[in-house]
Parts: C-alpha cells; structure tokens; sequence
C-alpha cells in the first residue's frame, strides 16, 4: 500500500515543520511533505491537506491521536469494501493525563470519543457520529462536493479559539450528495486528553463555543428536512427560516429550566448533562441573535442556490445507478 504523510504547517510560530523534517527517517518507505497554510483553522488546514493530497483516501490525524499499528490498513480495507462511503471513522478511545473525570463518558461526543458501546455501521443519518479526528474521507467525494461550489461556513478550531463545526459540516454535505457515513468498530485509535481539557468549565466552554458555530449548519438541516418531512434527524420541522422564531425557541429551552439555569450559575453540578445543554443552547442563541435578518438569508441562499442544486444532482445520480 502506497501511503504519505502530509503536515499541515498552520501559521505555526514553533519550528513544526523544521523539527518534523529532522525527525523523519531519510529512509522512511513512507514521504513526508509539509505544506503551509497561513490562515489560522482547522477548516483551513484541512482544505489545504486535501487539496495536497496525492492518494485517493485522505486520513485526518492529528498530533493528540496516537493510531494503533494496523489502523492505516484497515481503514483502507473498509473504505475499499464500501466504495459508497464517503467518510468514516473508528473508535476513539480517551487516554487521559491523569484520572478521567467520571462523567467523560457521558459526555463524550464532545471530546471526539467514540467508546466501545457506541452504535457503529451504517451512520449516514447521524452525521454528527463522524469526527474529524481520525476521519478518513474519499478525495472524489470532496471533488464533487467542491465541483458544487461547496465551502467550508464553520471553521473549527483557531489557535486559541474553541470552536466547532467543519467535522459535521463536510459529512452534511456528503449525506445531501448521496455518499454514506461509516463509523468501523474494529478501527482504533487512543485520543489523548491533557489535564487542562478534562476541567468541567473547559467543557462548559467548549460545548458553548460549539453551540455559536451549530446556526452555521441549518442550513444544511432545512435542505435535507426539505426533501424528508418525517426529519429523521430527530429534530422538530425547522418550517420556514425566521431567527424570530429560532430565537424564541432557544430561549424558551433556556429559560424552560430556570433551576438548572440559576443553580449552575452558583455551583459547579459537575456531570449533570442538562447543565451541558443549556450552555449549547445558549451558544445556539448567541449566533442566532448576533446573524439576525442574515440568519434567514443565509438559510435560502443555500436552500435556492446552486450548491444545494449541485448536491441534490449528485444524490439523485447516484440513486440512478
């Protein structure tokens, strides 16, 4: 199997892409190629590390995940014995600087774990399930996608900056374009989460941060509601975009819990999931009341405009075949 490994160079100011060259083995069967990025985000980066990509799947991994010595070849198995798969993962398992909090677990979507007992297989309807870390997307499929005029909107990690969103966005796109989404039990890798991230007010931040980025998708949500009105998403019909509406609903779930609201604001309620919630909700609210009238525009210009046609041709090609 010919493989490479391609480094992101993301306006790093830490000698990264001189230090990777001096580690790599002169020798290695594997090349090393480092390309620069100078704007700062993991959509950027990872636009970047696709356009330079020489292969056909392309892996995202990151310097926090540390693979297991056949996730290379079997995350190439898979891919190959389902060529309607667009993107896939494994397992993620955490491996934690110190003691794991006791309720990681149950909060683990939002550290990029997928653990033993999760559901796997077929994730197409749950787009959500696929993480960039440890994600391996088919590059024809990011072609068609970008022969759409598709664009990342959410840009994920800036630096310093939580963020969230380009992971569940390219998989959106993927599902309007007809592809599957795979999540393979039998591939593993180890997350490694430091002390600093493992904090409750870390999560809180985190899940907020991605809660201001969540407006940035429902666009994405509209169209696929659009063209299945029993919304198998799990969520109620969006009807028409109105960030009037969007706003009164996120405040009515806001302020639908006054004791979590007040009680988390004076203690720490460490674990409890509806404290998480509200701080997605309040995130969600933020955007929304920040976009305003262009909340509603965005939504139709995606929703009449020739990225969603270019999407919904791809899909109907497909079912054609």
């Amino acid at each position: 199997m010919q493989w490479e490994i391609l480094l992101v160079d993301n306006a790093s100011t830490d000698d990264t892409a001189d230090c990777a060259k001096r580690h790599w083995p002169a020798k290695h069967r594997a090349e090393l190629r480092v390309v620069p990025e100078p704007q700062i985000g993991i959509a950027h980066a990872r636009t970047r590390g696709i356009e330079g990509a020489k292969y056909e799947l392309i892996s995202f991994v990151d310097d926090d995940n540390w693979l297991r010595p056949d996730w290379l070849a079997r995350s190439a198995a898979v891919m190959a014995q389902r060529p309607d798969v667009g993107a896939m993962c494994g397992r993620n398992e955490p491996l934690c600087e110190g003691v794991a909090p006791p309720w990681l677990k149950n909060h683990a979507n939002w550290y990029a774990l997928a653990l033993k007992n999760d559901s796997y297989g077929d994730v197409t309807e749950r787009p959500g399930s696929i993480y960039s870390a440890g994600m391996t997307l088919r590059k024809s499929a990011w072609l068609e996608l970008a022969g759409c005029g598709f664009r990342f909107s959410t840009m994920g990690r800036q630096g310093a900056i939580l963020s969230a969103g380009p992971d569940v966005e390219v998989c959106l796109a993927l599902r309007l374009a007809g592809w599957k989404l795979w999540r393979e039990s039998s591939i593993e890798l180890q997350h490694f989460l430091p002390a600093t991230r493992l904090q409750w007010n870390y999560l809180k931040r985190l899940v907020r941060t991605a809660g201001t980025s969540a407006p940035l998708l429902d666009p994405y949500l509209f169209a696929i509601e659009s063209r299945d009105q029993r919304a198998r998403l799990g969520r109620r019909s969006f009807g028409e975009p109105d960030w009037r509406l969007r706003s009164l609903a996120l405040g009515g779930k806001i302020l639908g819990r006054p004791y979590t609201l007040i009680a988390s604001r004076l203690f720490a309620l460490e674990g409890n999931h509806r404290v998480i919630r509200l701080e997605l909700h309040i995130g969600e609210l933020i955007a929304v009341v920040r976009m305003r009238g262009e909340y509603d525009s965005a939504v139709r210009r995606f929703l009449d405009g020739s990225v969603r046609q270019g999407l919904d041709r791809l899909r109907k090609a497909k079912e054609d075949r």
